[in-house]
């Protein structure tokens, strides 16, 4: 390698390392910036799992407990300020209660198979996990 490709390599791969290091403790997570409403439209997988999905954030969330509520036959979808809040939301609810970072799914009796309910929750968890695009 010559010296001046070594002058701009070297700096340039500390950079990119200080970058990822950054991002691995911060906690990007993009599910802060979902809307939920987009798992309702009809070309989003989860969709088939939420029949009769709405935007109910002005009724559910009118007490300011959260930020977004989509409600469904099946399940009711919340959106919290913090992934504190939505931890305590979701213990709250034991087993009819699924997390998936800012978003808990509380689950309506007899709404979804249990294969159902998987592949709903592996719909939001993989939405936006890496990036708020």
């Amino acid at each position: 390698m010559t010296r001046r490709a070594s002058r701009w390599l070297i700096p340039s791969v500390a950079v990119v390392a200080l970058g990822v290091l950054w991002l691995s403790t911060t906690g990007v997570d993009g599910r802060e910036s979902i809307d939920l409403t987009g798992f309702i439209q009809p070309d989003h997988g989860a969709s088939a799992f939420l029949p009769g999905g709405h935007d109910a954030t002005a009724t559910i969330c009118g007490d300011g407990s959260c930020v977004q509520a989509v409600d469904s036959d099946t399940a009711l979808l919340r959106k919290f300020a913090t992934q504190a809040e939505a931890e305590e939301a979701a213990a709250a609810l034991g087993d009819r209660g699924r997390l998936s970072g800012w978003i808990v799914v509380e689950l309506k009796p007899d709404g979804l198979s249990p294969t159902d309910q998987a592949q709903l929750m592996q719909g939001i968890d993989g939405t936006n996990v890496d990036s708020p695009d």
